[in-house]
This record gives structure tokens, C-alpha cells and sequence, in this order.
């Protein structure tokens, strides 16, 4: 049509002049309002599509009237969508830029908080794992993405793949340096953002017995934890047959196909450790980011990595030979240098500040920096290196590093963030937790265990009654609660084998003696028959004078109630191990999660473990004992509203005009003062 039937044609100049809301040589596009209110662009639902990262995708049942009736699903799709119907080209809509919305952009958006009404949620954290096929150092950028589309790039921070024989001024200073380049963006956007370093790793299953001999490790059977857990029976674990791993308390990483230490800077010693845990890792070369975006609310964009100054080994030895070498407080000094392959010498090849991969006697030492070069020697800054005495055997090996896309690729450099880490299979022991009211001696499943008194027996000169029900008592500042075996029976009214088996450190109970409540308690330890507490109790018991001057008391028990009041889940695998902040973060348990507050060591060093104390008490609705499938997640929990929910956005403004009693940019703070 002529002018696309929306314009009329100027037929002394051929030119269209389009109706208003049409645009364009044949008037065939419809025009963007207002033009963006210059605080946006135009563009075509085509480049709209392609723009995007992600995108909300519903289905509908054939013949359905997508009108009137539901999608029979709806889910979010990533990357961008491929627009094709007819008006591709013609139909436009401005995409505004950030801090403005509206269909013109007129509109300011304003600050975005979380509501301070709402409890129990968590900040987001996001992994990133910085990875390669071989050792790396070097520097990355952080791209952030904030609530208004905005992307933050940081500056340059230092890098390298992560061992724990890396003195500890290195492990602090890669994760302060990160922090640091989140904290320096402008307007603090990322104010309260703190970070962590560590292996790219979980937990593999039980517990081994480990030796190493010439940087080799082996593996063995545990001697005293041998069962696939210690809270279940079964087969000696079955060490990684693929992959790597790490030991418990060790900086080299092993394969697992020959036990070869293939990543750290010492070989970890030589003495067998008995109960030992694994550590499993998919590649030995990387480096964990854990970053925890305390200030900001809501859940945050995945963040982008520019691995683009990552430095890698050529894998092409240059200067190879003989050698007397000492590596002494970070510096190593290669003297001495005889018998060079090629006859290439050090100040042939390298420079002062060049940076140079050491290989000692078929051992890495990692990259240094060239502080002095000559014909037959080499002296660098090796800050990650651990001290050698002179060692005069083998050969000497030193090659270039590079950053060009080529070593890169070669060497895999690759990241992957994710906000859901899997830490793979634990076998774990999960209670009830549920409400009785401690009235005489009714069973009730909300009980941990019930010390139950048999029928009080007549008061008599000499008549004592500690054959059944419990009782407790303080000595030296520690109370006791002793359990008569025979009457130990669980909340459900079966009989209990030991206490131990259904409480331990950490517990919270609700103490009952003969259905008065003496309060909450923490419990220290459990044996059998006995629970010890951490806090002091009253004492619990009947005892009565057997004479009628009052003189002497004969010893009577009570009935003794522990109602469970939260949530720990203890678990096969020592958590406190891991470099990994469980705190603050949601871990799914099979079908349940667990809002983590904190992690606790086992109390028993015989017993190989860690418990879960989880605050979301109310979730633990059943018993679970079994090896469960692990995940933690760090997605935020909390809100990203507009003003908070707690005030009115001014569009005009972009202010946000706070509801009485609540205060700041966002209205997230209360004001008891203003109320």
C-alpha cells in the first residue's frame, strides 16, 4: 500500500508523511512514544528478541484461546528469543535505560529494598569458579548487573589457581582484593559485599586411611571408621577411580586413577593418617570465588568473569639443565646451570619481570617473577613457593607464559558461576521436631526421649525408687540428667536402646519434670543413660524423708521429658572442613531444606561428622535417616521491592515517599521514632 496505507504521499517530492505513531521512508514502522523521552531507545520487537538473556515461555493446550484460558505451563527460558512473526520489523517499543521505565521512559524507578517486616531471609551468594587445565595466575574482571539493567565491570583482580600450600598472606590477599574491587564501584553499589576463596571441591562418601611415599598418595581402608558412615552400616567406601581428590588437611591434589600428585607445592608428608575425608575436584587447577552480596537485597543476576588477562605456561620448556637451587622466603635462586638442552640460557630468553613457571626435580613451584637473569643462573619472586633446601639432582625446567587467546584455549580457561553448589551424597540423621505438653506419662512423638517413673511406691523408713525414671543434678556447675535404661523409651512410646542414639551437641530440649517446665537447654553430650547440659538446671526428682524427723531423704527419680525444640541434622561429612560458609545460606536435605544458622563440630572426636543447625525449625515435619542427595543454595532470599513495600515511588522523582514509621533511600529501615 501506498505509504503502507498510514501516510499520505507529498507526490511533488515522493515523500511520505506519515500519521501520527508511524514512522519510517513507507511509514511501515509504528513509532516509539514520545521518542524514549531521550532516556531510551527504539527498537523493533526483532532486536528486542535478540537482545535478550533470558525470557518467560507459556504453552498452551492446542485450540486453546490463549485470551481467556491458562497455559498448561510456564517456565523462563535462557538466551535470546527469535522473534519471527510478521510484524518483526514494523512493531517498536522503547527499551529504557536503567533507572527509567514507562512505555516512553518518563517514568524514574526508585530504590529497591528489601521489607523489613519480613524475617528469616538471606542475602544472595553466588560461586565462581575460575578453572583450567593447568596452572594459571593473572587477573580477572567481575561484571555486576544491578536491579535497574545497569552493568558494573570492577577493576583488574589478581588471580591464580587456588592450593592451600599457598602461604596464608596469598589466600587472604586474593579474597581481600576481590572485596575490595567490589566495594571501589561507584554510588556503593555493592556495599557489604564480602568474599571467599577457596577449592573448587565437595565431600566424597566415608572415610579412608591415606599415606603418601614420593608424592604419591595411597589409599586404604579406615581403620575405625570403616562403614560408609557413622550413622549407617555397610561397605569400606570405594575410593575415586576417576578424577581427582584431595585429603583432608592437605594442599596437593592427586589423581585418582594412579595417586600421582598432579597440583600443589608439597607433597603432603609421608605418614599414614587413619579417618581421613576426601575432598573430590574435577579439575585440580581452579579457583572458588564465593561472593556474598550482603547489602544488596533480592536475587542478583549471575555474575559475568572476564578471564581475558588469565596467564598460563606455554607448555614449551625454554631453559632446561642441571642445577644448585635454593628456594628460601618466597625467592628462588637457580645457580649453576649446566648442561642446558638446546644450550639456551636464562638472559637468552627471559628478562627481568618476566614471569616464568619453575619446575623442581620434577616438581611445580609455580610462577615467579624474574628479579635477576644471567647465563647460567635465574633468581625470582616465588611467594607461593615453599622453602627447599639447595638441591643439586635432577633438572631444572623453566618455560614462558603467555596470554594470548591460543594459550588460553590450549589450556581451557573457562568459569562457572552458579548460586546451587551440589555436594553430592551424605548419609545423614534427621529428627522430628514436634510439640508435646509434658503432662503426666502419655507418650507423644514430639518427645526426644521420656524417662518414665513406674507407680510411686509407699514412703517408708529406708525405701528408695531409682530403679525407674530420671533425674538431675548438679555437681561442680554441671547438670545431669541419668536415665534409668529400662525406662528409656522414645516419644512414640517404643523403647529406646540409648540416649545417644536420638540426642547429641547441640540439641535444644525443652526440660520437663513431672510435667512442669524447667525451660530450654543446650545439650552438651550423651551417653546411654545420661545426657550432660550445657547451661545449669534446676534438679529433677521426688526424693522424700523416710523418717519422721525429717533427717535423711531417700532417693526417688521423676518422670523426665526432653522435647526436641530444633532443628540440627547431623550429618557423615565434616562441613567445617570444606571451605565453604554454610551460614546464611538454604541447604536442601532430600525433599526438605534446611535454613543454615551454623555448623557444629561433632562433640565426640571418635565420631567423624557435622551437624546442620537449621532455623527453620518447622520444616523438620519427619525422621530421616539415609544417604541423601546434598545441595546448598545461596539465592537471595529476600525482596528487591520498590521502596520496600513500606512507601509510594514518586515516577516523577524517583524518590521514594516512605509510609509512617519507616525511613531511608528505599524505606527499608523501621523508624520507631517517626511512628
Amino acid at each position: 500500500m501506498e505509504c503502507a496505507n498510514q501516510g499520505l504521499c507529498d507526490y511533488k517530492t515522493g515523500m511520505c508523511q506519515c500519521f501520527e505513531g508511524y514512522e519510517g521512508v513507507a511509514c511501515r514502522r509504528s513509532a516509539c512514544p514520545n521518542s524514549c523521552s531521550n532516556a531510551g531507545v527504539c527498537r523493533t520487537v526483532s532486536q528486542i528478541g535478540s537482545s535478550l538473556t533470558s525470557y518467560t515461555q507459556a504453552v498452551f493446550a492446542a485450540n486453546s484461546d490463549v485470551s481467556t484460558e491458562e497455559p498448561t505451563a510456564v517456565s523462563v527460558v535462557s538466551g535470546a528469543l527469535n522473534y519471527k512473526f510478521w510484524d518483526k520489523d514494523m512493531s517498536q517499543a522503547c527499551v529504557c535505560d536503567p533507572g527509567h521505565a514507562g512505555a516512553d521512559c518518563s517514568e524514574r524507578l526508585c530504590a529497591m529494598g528489601d521489607d523489613p517486616l519480613t524475617l528469616g531471609q538471606h542475602a544472595e551468594t553466588q560461586f565462581v569458579d575460575v578453572s583450567a587445565s593447568s596452572e594459571f595466575t593473572g587477573t580477572i574482571k567481575f561484571a555486576y548487573t544491578d536491579v535497574f539493567g545497569a552493568t558494573w565491570t570492577t577493576a583488574a583482580v589478581t588471580t591464580k589457581h587456588y592450593s592451600s600450600d599457598h602461604v596464608s598472606a596469598t589466600k587472604s590477599a586474593l579474597a581481600d582484593d576481590a572485596a575490595a574491587a567490589f566495594a571501589a564501584l561507584p554510588g556503593n553499589v555493592l556495599e557489604g559485599t564480602t568474599v571467599s576463596v577457596g577449592y573448587c571441591e565437595i565431600a566424597g562418601p566415608g572415610y579412608h586411611k591415606s599415606s603418601v611415599a614420593s608424592c604419591a598418595s595411597t589409599l586404604a581402608a579406615a581403620l575405625t571408621n570403616s562403614g560408609v558412615g557413622v550413622y549407617a552400616t555397610g561397605s569400606t567406601p570405594t575410593a575415586p577411580s576417576s578424577g581427582y581428590y584431595r585429603v583432608d588437611g592437605l594442599g596437593p591434589v592427586y589423581d585418582a586413577t594412579d595417586g600421582s600428585m598432579v597440583a600443589g607445592y608439597s607433597c603432603g608428608g609421608a605418614a599414614a593418617t587413619d579417618d581421613v575425608q576426601l575432598n573430590i575436584l574435577t579439575t585440580p587447577y581452579c579457583i572458588r570465588y564465593e561472593v556474598h552480596f550482603g547489602g544488596r537485597s533480592g536475587d542478583v543476576a549471575s555474575l559475568a568473569v572476564d578471564t581475558s588477562n588469565v596467564l598460563t605456561k606455554t607448555g614449551v620448556t625454554v631453559v632446561e639443565g642441571g642445577h644448585s637451587t635454593d628456594v628460601t622466603s618466597g625467592v628462588t635462586t637457580i645457580a649453576s646451570l649446566s648442561s642446558l638442552v638446546g644450550g639456551v640460557a636464562p638472559n637468552n630468553v627471559f628478562s627481568v619481570g618476566d614471569l616464568v613457571h619453575v619446575d623442581i626435580d620434577g616438581t611445580s613451584y609455580g610462577f615467579g617473577t624474574a628479579t635477576a637473569v644471567s647465563a647460567t643462573g635465574i633468581t625470582l619472586s616465588t611467594p607461593d613457593a615453599p622453602d627447599l633446601a639447595t638441591s643439586t639432582t635432577g633438572v631444572v625446567k623453566l618455560q614462558e607464559t603467555g596470554v594470548h587467546s591460543t594459550t588460553r584455549s590450549t589450556n581451557n580457561v573457562a568459569t562457572t558461576i552458579t548460586d546451587t553448589l551440589s555436594l553430592g551424597n551424605m548419609i545423614i540423621d534427621s529428627p522430628k521436631v514436634a510439640s508435646c505438653t509434658g503432662a503426666g506419662t502419655t507418650a507423644c512423638d514430639g518427645y526426644a526421649i521420656m524417662c518414665i517413673h513406674a507407680a510411686i511406691t509407699a514412703e517408708g523408713p529406708g525405701a528408695t525408687d531409682v530403679a525407674s525414671g530420671g533425674n538431675i543434678a548438679t555437681s561442680s556447675g554441671t547438670s545431669t540428667l541419668t536415665c534409668a535404661a529400662t525406662t528409656s523409651v522414645n516419644g512414640d512410646g517404643t523403647t529406646a536402646t540409648t540416649m545417644t542414639s536420638v540426642l547429641g551437641y547441640g540439641d535444644q530440649v525443652k526440660v520437663f519434670c513431672t510435667g512442669v517446665s524447667l525451660g530450654t537447654y543446650t545439650i552438651a553430650s550423651a551417653t546411654d543413660d545420661t545426657v550432660v547440659f550445657a547451661e545449669a538446671v534446676p534438679d529433677c526428682n521426688t526424693n522424700y524423708y523416710d523418717d519422721a524427723s525429717h533427717s535423711t531423704k531417700a532417693a526417688r527419680n521423676a518422670h523426665v521429658y526432653l522435647q526436641r525444640t530444633n532443628w540440627v541434622v547431623k550429618t557423615d561429612i565434616d562441613l567445617l572442613t570444606m571451605e565453604l560458609n554454610f551460614a546464611s545460606k538454604t541447604v536442601a536435605i532430600g525433599a526438605v531444606s534446611c535454613d543454615v544458622s551454623s555448623i557444629l563440630a561433632d562433640s565426640d572426636s571418635a565420631t567423624k561428622g557435622s551437624r546442620f543447625v537449621c532455623s527453620n525449625t518447622e520444616a523438620a515435619t519427619a525422621v530421616i535417616s539415609a544417604s541423601t542427595a546434598i545441595s546448598v543454595s545461596g539465592k537471595g532470599t529476600t525482596e528487591a521491592s520498590s521502596c520496600s513495600d513500606r512507601g509510594i515511588c514518586n515516577t516523577e522523582s524517583g524518590l521514594c515517599e516512605c509510609f509512617v514509621g519507616y525511613s531511608g533511600v528505599a524505606c527499608s529501615s523501621q523508624n520507631a521514632l517517626a511512628a
